[in-house]
């Protein structure tokens, strides 16, 4: 099968990587995929896109690029509607050391502002390049915004539940960082299907 695949196959598992630029988005999407990597037009920019292979299993990833690095409009966000529509987990990387530009309160803003997008989708944190800062070397104010991404969530019938956001620190330079977050990736996947299917029995037993 062609690593590319058309995005209107929405069941296809894809990991969306998401983040403001430099903070190791395509480091990362190059590990996973072994540098494997194809692009596709979207709109008027561009997506990498490649697969991952593990333990006998494939998915999609999406290197969104420039297209959810900054706080969108309106238009923006139902241009997007495609992306939101994937049987997706999300990834979104934070540079922890700001290396990238971006303040961690930027970072967490942006994530923030897109959420609202992803509603229902395994949302992965990835605490990036702790081999230059580690997780106990980030200021208290910043720390307690980080955290702040695992509190509950309001879903799209205004109820709340737990967000299900997991954090994840890492570096793409410390030895068995990308094999673990493959496992952790595969396993939320392997969850979600679960989750979807007792969602269909439940449905058909109340038709019943």
């Amino acid at each position: 099968m062609d690593i590319i695949q058309s995005l209107n196959n929405l069941k296809t598992p894809t990991l969306l990587l998401i983040g403001y630029p430099n903070v190791g988005k395509s480091t990362l999407m190059n590990n996973l995929t072994l540098a494997n990597i194809e692009v596709e037009k979207f709109a008027t920019k561009f997506l990498f896109v490649g697969q991952i292979n593990f333990k006998g299993k494939t998915l999609r990833v999406i290197d969104t690029q420039s297209i959810l690095d900054h706080q969108l409009d309106e238009i923006e966000i139902q241009s997007i509607n495609t992306l939101t529509q994937l049987n997706s987990c999300i990834l979104f990387l934070i540079d922890i050391s700001e290396n990238c530009g971006h303040t961690i309160k930027q970072q967490t803003d942006l994530l923030f502002s897109i959420k609202k997008l992803f509603l229902n989708k395994p949302l992965l944190v990835i605490l990036n390049k702790i081999d230059l800062k580690t997780p106990n070397d980030v200021p208290i104010d910043d720390w307690i915004l980080i955290e702040s991404l695992e509190d509950f969530e309001e879903d799209s019938n205004g109820d709340f539940s737990d967000s299900g956001t997991q954090l994840i620190p890492m570096s793409n330079l410390i030895e068995n960082s990308i094999e673990n977050l493959k496992e952790i990736v595969f396993s939320t996947f392997k969850e979600r299907k679960k989750e979807n299917l007792c969602d269909e029995i439940k449905d058909k037993l109340l038709i019943f």
